[in-house]
């Protein structure tokens, strides 16, 4: 399933707002999908917790949709894909263009035309060939371009590890 203790790092910075925009059902969703993958009753009874505390923020539609959803999330298989991904966050912007790419095609990556539109724009920004036209050419909701609008202003690239 992925990576749980990255899952949970990524929960808590959504959970906190450390490095991407506040969202406590994204960072719910994370924990659910961490807690498929660990055995260790602490990491469990931690996993618990933290779904507990998000939980409070969340409506119960949201509380009872999430797990499904996070059931059936898949890691990229492709080491060269989760590297883009890791870039992306960083701030680089060919790496928001080509994880643009994957979402906007469901080239290895579940399709998600709202995400697309995040990193393309995010890609665009940094004046990356294409990624305007490549934005403009999605088909998404109103709401879904209000939704992504506020993910792109709130956006900060993750800094560079200490010492690394």
């Amino acid at each position: 399933m992925g990576y749980p203790a990255a899952q949970i790092d990524w929960g808590v910075m959504c959970a906190k707002g450390e490095g991407t925009p506040r969202d406590p059902a994204e960072a719910y969703y994370w924990f659910v999908v961490a807690r498929q993958s660990v055995s260790d009753p602490k990491q469990i009874a931690t996993l618990d917790q933290l779904q507990a505390l998000v939980s409070t923020e969340l409506t119960p539609d949201e509380v009872f949709d999430i797990p499904p959803v996070a059931g059936k999330f898949i890691a990229p298989k492709s080491p060269a894909l989760r590297k883009v991904m890791a870039l992306a966050e960083y701030g680089d912007g060919a790496s928001q263009f080509e994880l643009a790419q994957a979402l906007a095609e469901g080239t290895g990556l579940q399709k998600d035309s709202a995400a697309a539109f995040v990193w393309f724009s995010l890609a665009a920004k940094q004046k990356v060939k294409n990624a305007a036209n490549a934005r403009e050419a999605l088909k998404i909701s109103e709401k879904e371009k209000s939704t992504a609008q506020k993910k792109i202003k709130a956006f900060k690239p993750l800094s560079a590890p200490e010492g690394g």
